[in-house]
């Protein structure tokens, strides 16, 4: 496929609801099982307007079948974002559509939870929500995951349908990975239903109302699990001509959720990249320490961290501490890479603080690989976790970061 603030609930099954704040951007709640769930709120909306720093209103396709996207047919009411479906010429086409792209994406360790309400069945309109982005050659396998489609929206009104795609470049090709039709209890028309996708330990999770109905592998592409993409929600082409007498008809979103199972803010470095990154502590030689752009240069996104100061010599710390965490066995990850092996005292992630002796691994090779320090067991509710970098001098070299996470086991 080319494709309100209410009480703080996933699905009724899978939020039992303790709150507690652990810091001024986030909540701890319950989610799926098998970890603590913290709602992200920068990349969560209630709907009570059209926030234009986390949505736009097109994609990088003008067109889908005999639609045209359209920004007019994006609106607020009510606490509901609505996508309209018109009968109106627009752009070479006949008809026209509205579409939402968030400016924020979502990666592994996520719960990314929607309550919408599908376009009118009689209407035979598509109506999507996916996660994806412009298929490029930096961002292979451009993977692209359709939480559901109403492909037969007059036909099977009552049937979720979630697919899995990879959409590489060289070779250029579309291939379907997997797919799984559900049937609701009653048209998904007929109300507002929450669908769920769950992103962690490798696999993607498939919920409708807090039932899980399709838990997939990811083993063979791992990149369904962990790849950051934006959420897309959309009216599209794909059953064909609509039924005019049901225009213009809409497409009702009341929230997007997004949880982490991971406490590093900004763990990916895209938000606000350059000198001292966002949500990130630095320490020593802090101007050798910075988030640059590098498009097809990172681990995923568009940004990493960089510890480098051309021939000089330097020291520093790039670091984040957490307090207000469940005690217990916790595992930080990173993907990491850097130049040389003579030019370094020491290159080195870390974690300390946590009630236990301080833990390293070193950073090796020269193409991302990632390193982890598992079973760190936190008795005190807290700890301190980063990147630490002595360098020598006198090679230009570098060390680069990407893509955290640290998650209780």
């Amino acid at each position: 496929m080319k494709k309100r603030f209410a009480l703080l609930t996933l699905a009724a099954t899978l939020l039992v609801g303790t709150i507690l704040s652990i810091s001024s951007t986030s909540v701890r709640a319950e989610g799926p099982s098998g970890t603590v769930w913290t709602q992200d709120f920068s990349r969560s909306d209630e709907f009570d307007s059209l926030d234009s720093s986390k949505w736009g209103t097109s994609l990088w396709y003008d067109t889908s079948g005999v639609f045209a996207f359209k920004p007019n047919n994006v609106s607020v009411s009510g606490g509901i974002m609505k996508l309209a479906a018109k009968k109106e010429s627009f752009n070479g086409k006949s008809y026209t559509a509205g579409v939402l792209k968030s400016k924020f994406q979502v990666g592994a360790n996520s719960y990314t939870e929607i309550r919408a309400k599908m376009i009118n069945k009689n209407a035979n309109v598509t109506a999507a929500l996916w996660l994806s982005d412009e298929p490029v050659p930096w961002s292979n396998p451009n993977i692209e995951i359709d939480m559901q489609e109403s492909l037969d929206a007059d036909g099977a009104p009552q049937r979720v349908e979630s697919t899995l795609h990879t959409w590489p470049q060289d070779p250029d090709f579309h291939f379907v990975a997997g797919n799984k039709k559900y049937i609701a209890s009653a048209p998904l028309d007929n109300d507002f239903h929450v669908y769920g996708l769950e992103r962690r330990d490798g696999k993607l999770r498939f919920y409708l109302d807090g039932v899980k109905y399709w838990e997939y592998n990811a083993s063979v592409i791992k990149e369904f699990a962990t790849q950051p993409r934006n959420v897309i929600m959309s009216i599209e082409g794909h059953s064909g001509n609509p039924v005019d007498a049901y225009l213009p008809s809409d497409f009702e979103i009341d929230y997007v959720r997004v949880y982490s199972s991971t406490p590093v803010l900004n763990g990916g470095f895209e938000a606000d990249g350059g000198q001292a990154p966002t949500e990130w502590l630095e320490s020593g030689d802090t101007d050798a320490s910075y988030a640059p752009y590098h498009r097809g240069g990172t681990h995923s996104g568009d940004y990493k961290l960089q510890h480098s100061k051309a021939t000089t010599p330097f020291v520093v710390n790039t670091y984040q501490r957490k307090t207000g965490l469940e005690d217990g066995l916790y595992t930080l990850k990173a993907w990491v890479a850097k130049s040389s092996a003579a030019n370094y005292n020491y290159c080195r992630m870390y974690v300390k603080d946590y009630g236990g002796a301080e833990r390293t691994v070193d950073v090796n090779g020269s193409s991302w690989n990632q390193v982890t320090i598992s079973n760190i067991q936190v008795t005190n509710g807290q700890i301190e976790f980063g990147f630490s970098t002595d360098y020598k001098g006198g090679a230009n070299d570098w060390a680069v970061f990407d893509d955290v996470e640290l998650y209780k086991q």
